[in-house]
């Protein structure tokens, strides 16, 4: 409504700015959280690439994404619970789950409803992306899965 304002401007020296502008591969940049998600799809891959900074961030090096199809007999679960009603949310699995290769199996890090959902409705396989280091390591995860004696996704107790 204004056709004017009032206003002060900084002004620095020629080749000079407030802060440095950071010049780094769009890559190589983190990811902010700027609002909450409505969306559900949107959500999930929000914590997909949450996952991923978290694994960064343990082991201090970068990963990638790989996108595979998964039989679901080689899936280890991580969690040994799950609600009932978060599986029958789900009418068909439209996100990827987050998992790791380690030896011949694929250890969950996101996706254990979505995986129980494929397997209720009677499919083999389930699309994954991989979480693949840039040099190998032993995953801490592998290890807390044999401890808590999961080994494969009818080892989820499932709670009403």
């Amino acid at each position: 409504m204004y056709q004017t304002i009032e206003a002060h401007v900084l002004r620095f020296p020629e080749g000079t700015s407030y802060r440095e502008i950071p010049r780094r591969p769009l890559e190589d940049l983190r990811i902010k959280d700027v609002s909450n998600i409505e969306d559900p799809i949107l959500r999930t891959w929000q914590r997909i690439l949450f996952v991923v900074e978290h694994y960064e961030a343990i082991h201090r090096m970068p990963f990638y994404l790989k996108k595979e199809n998964v039989d679901l007999k080689h899936l280890v679960p991580t969690q040994p619970h799950i609600g009932k009603t978060q599986i029958d949310g789900i009418k068909k699995v439209l996100v990827p789950i987050v998992c790791i290769h380690y030896g011949s199996k694929y250890y969950i890090l996101d996706g254990h409803a979505r995986s129980l959902r494929n397997k209720e409705l009677g499919l083999r396989s389930i699309e994954a992306m991989v979480l693949v280091p840039v040099v190998k390591i032993d995953f801490g995860i592998v290890k807390t899965a044999e401890d808590m004696g999961l080994h494969q996704l009818e080892d989820v107790k499932i709670m009403e």
